[in-house]
């Protein structure tokens, strides 16, 4: 049983009363929900805002726009673990991080994140830097790095294989947090380092293109008034725009609303498939399964 689950059967306010008072009957349910609290408030005091993230998952529990939603709030942080055993996500963008994901080898032979990192750092005549780390339950390396001025976002292997980035408009799964039996563990003490000069001018985000117009908008013909042309237009942009973590629910809607206006027969259903296509495609989703 959920040690939540014990605590609202005690009718307790908060799940550390239920921790104090019988924690020591099982010490190691004890030190998970312990560790979840302190990694939870060190990352509040540190002014990393939380969107709390599905139990034993890395998907966010909040519903909407999560990245408002997340707070440091530390009375808001005890109601929500007192009902579910929550993991912690830490949205890079508002929280002032970037973080760099060094993930493990996938294949026999293949070279890992952190011998890439440290072949990267060694090409560019750097030092690793050192800084806050996490250890992930996969047994990679998150480092955390404090932002600085200049748009950095979510990348793939940009810097090296199996090197990724979260910053602006992605999340992290912070320490304390669990994925079946395997927690991300706290590596160092202190605060994140400043990113470096060096990692910041690779990562510089160059401007965004400007949101092409539709091509099926041009194939309307008749059927497409100046109506529904702008709000073709208008999802499309939205959905070419959208920031990780919104694309999939944002798809969704602009096809629902442009549904209604196929329904009346005002848009063909062509023409919204391929705007769609085309603005999911420059917004980072890629191929049948994820479109």
């Amino acid at each position: 049983m959920l040690v939540s689950e014990v605590s609202r059967w005690l009718g307790h306010k908060s799940i550390t009363t239920t921790v104090d008072l019988y924690g020591h009957l099982v010490p190691e349910a004890s030190g998970r929900a312990r560790d979840a609290l302190d990694g939870a408030f060190a990352a509040a005091r540190a002014k990393a805002k939380k969107p709390d993230d599905v139990p034993g998952s890395k998907q966010p529990a909040l519903r909407g726009n999560w990245q408002e939603r997340a707070t440091t709030d530390p009375r808001q942080l005890r109601d929500w673990w007192a009902r579910r055993p929550f993991n912690i996500g830490i949205p890079c963008g508002p929280s002032g991080l970037v973080v760099i994901d060094l993930d493990i080898a996938k294949a026999p032979g293949q070279l890992g994140g952190p011998e890439s990192f440290r072949r990267l750092c060694n090409g560019y005549r750097q030092p690793v830097p050192r800084t806050f780390t996490v250890a992930t339950p996969s047994g990679g390396r998150h480092l955390y790095f404090a932002a600085r001025d200049g748009d950095v976002r979510n990348s793939a292997g940009k810097l090296a294989p199996l090197v990724d980035v979260r910053a602006a408009g992605g999340y992290i799964i912070g320490p304390g947090s669990r994925i079946g039996d395997r927690g991300y563990v706290q590596c160092t003490t202190g605060c994140p380092a400043p990113l470096p000069d060096w990692l910041a001018t690779l990562l510089a985000a160059p401007p965004p293109p400007p949101v092409p117009r539709p091509r099926a908008v041009r194939e309307l013909g008749r059927t497409g008034t100046a109506y529904v042309m702008a709000a073709l237009r208008n999802e499309a942009e939205r959905v070419a725009t959208a920031v990780d973590g919104t694309r999939h629910d944002t798809l969704n809607k602009a096809a629902y609303n442009l549904g209604q206006l196929i329904g009346a027969g005002l848009l063909p259903e062509r023409a919204v498939i391929t705007s769609l296509a085309d603005a999911a495609a420059q917004s980072g989703l890629s191929g049948q399964r994820e479109i």
